[in-house]
């Protein structure tokens, strides 16, 4: 059964909440030490005193923050293209055998492209 206006309504006013919740965390992601030298993250003039475990740490932690913005950065992605299948009336279908996707699993998932079927059936991690 076709989507209600109401369910694309509510879908909408998620997709809208999550895009600005992930905008906020990938500005917060990139506002830290990523994007700065590293002389500013190390926060020391030079590496010669420092541990190489604490140096370490710190570059663990730049490369954390860089995979989070990167998967960030595919959400939004994901939530535009969403958004701009439900403006356009394409959302809510899956991509494999056409079926509607159950509202009970884009509340869930709403940057879901398969049905649970064949989400299942052909292992898609992303939007499962």
């Amino acid at each position: 059964m076709p989507l209600s206006d109401n369910q694309k309504e509510r879908l909408r006013q998620i997709l809208l909440r999550d895009y600005q919740h992930e905008s906020h965390r990938i500005d917060r992601l990139q506002s830290g030490s990523f994007g700065q030298t590293r002389t500013d993250t190390l926060g020391e003039l030079s590496a010669y005193d420092q541990h190489p475990a604490d140096t370490a740490s710190e570059y663990y932690e730049r490369e954390r923050d860089q995979a989070a913005a990167l998967e960030g950065k595919r959400q939004l992605r994901d939530i535009e293209r969403a958004l701009t299948e439900l403006a356009h009336k394409d959302y809510g279908s899956c991509v494999v055998c056409g079926k509607e996707i159950d509202f009970s699993r884009l509340l869930l998932v709403p940057t879901a492209v398969m049905c649970r079927g064949c989400a299942a059936r052909y292992g898609h991690k992303r939007n499962m």
